[in-house]
């Protein structure tokens, strides 16, 4: 079996694979490079996010691996998206699944990549140490909870306009987008405008003079993607519950803001849902990644802690006043875990048993971690 990255000239072969594996028990299931244009198409840099696997020179097997940088409050780092995964009907049961995850958990490591994440409940990625993981709070929203307010009269659909790939539209929402606490942002305005352009959305427009610059994305009954002026996120709101309850995810309260607070308001109700399958590649690079959460929530916190996973990674938490090492050890460690626990111990939202280490400070203090991933971000 040979494994290497996509060149423009496997894009036929692929799209035919992947398009026929995912309509074999979905005959409706759409053309892909109609469904994700930010991240399917022949050009030499997204054919190169591909691993295939090729048995006796055929294509047998195909993988995505998508660098996404994401932003959680002070924290900001690269994590790998994965997705499209699929093999070609008659090498199943060949090896190729394994051999393409092992490979793509190479590649993050060597990209310096401490998470990789997958969207959707794909609980046979389990036994490469993949784990449900991450909070996200789903609001559902319904404007009788504020009745007693004195709102005015809710907008019309006229009071905004809707994007239809306008470059100056397309221009003032990438720059919301990117003063948002927490995203996954595009690399450019190009493949930012390549994502609003998946199928099956609207985005509304607010902008005016009172409540300044806002959007919002919206499909089926929830609201997928906003940013803006929190008053301008309102008033899209307020027509859209004109029509009846809508939902919406958010990020953790921990490193949420204004616009999470004014959803808050609108909620009649909401629970809490895994936002990935997250993988841990590098315990190391996802702390140091997380410093600066760390080192506020540790303020007051002296000693040292060491986690170690079943396949031997270990690493070191060490905080004395001013100073904090996140360094990987050869020291005894306090706990020892497997890598689908350590997800959950760093994310949650439900925390492995740790035994005694329950009552420890440190891990009531450290963790769980802020992670969001929001579903438009999936690939």
């Amino acid at each position: 079996m040979e494994i290497r990255r996509g060149l423009p000239s496997d894009y036929d072969v692929m799209l035919n694979h992947v398009v026929q594996s995912f309509r074999e028990n979905n005959p409706g299931h759409l053309r892909f490079e109609y469904l994700f244009p930010d991240v399917i198409s022949a050009s030499p840099e997204t054919m190169g996010y591909w691993r295939f696997a090729f048995i006796d020179g055929e294509m047998a097997a195909g993988i995505e691996l998508i660098p996404r940088q994401m932003k959680i409050g002070a924290s900001e780092f690269t994590s790998g998206g994965i997705g499209n995964v699929h093999c070609w009907q008659k090498f199943r049961k060949s090896g190729c699944f394994s051999a393409l995850l092992n490979r793509i958990v190479e590649d993050m490591n060597q990209e310096g990549w401490g998470l990789g994440l997958l969207g959707g409940d794909r609980t046979r990625y389990g036994n490469y140490g993949w784990e449900p993981a991450g909070v996200a709070r789903r609001m559902n929203l319904s404007s009788h909870i504020v009745r007693f307010e004195d709102l005015g009269p809710a907008p019309s659909v006229t009071a905004f306009r809707d994007y239809r790939g306008d470059d100056e539209d397309a221009k003032k929402m990438w720059q919301a987008h990117m003063e948002k606490n927490v995203r996954c942002t595009r690399p450019t305005l190009e493949k930012f405008k390549l994502a609003l352009a998946r199928p099956g959305s609207v985005t509304y427009i607010n902008e005016t003079a009172e409540e300044g610059f806002a959007y919002a994305t919206v499909r089926g009954g929830s609201i997928t993607e906003y940013a803006g002026t929190t008053a301008g996120v309102e008033r899209i709101l307020r027509y859209l519950l004109k029509s009846g309850g809508w939902g919406v995810e958010v990020p953790p309260v921990s490193c949420s803001g204004e616009t999470e607070e004014m959803f808050l308001r609108y909620a009649s109700g909401y629970g809490i849902n895994t936002t990935a399958m997250v993988r841990v590649n590098s315990m190391c690079r996802v702390l140091n990644d997380y410093a600066p959460w760390l080192r506020r929530r540790l303020e007051n916190w002296t000693g040292e802690r060491i986690i170690e996973l079943e396949d031997g990674e270990k690493v070191s938490v060490y905080r004395k006043g001013e100073t904090m090492i996140i360094a990987e050890t050869n020291r005894i460690a306090n706990i020892k875990l497997t890598r689908r626990e350590v997800a959950r111990l760093f994310f949650g939202p439900f925390m492995p048993d740790l035994g005694c280490q329950q009552e420890d400070d440190f891990w009531r203090l450290a963790f769980p971690l802020p992670l969001f991933w929001a579903g438009p971000d999936h690939v």
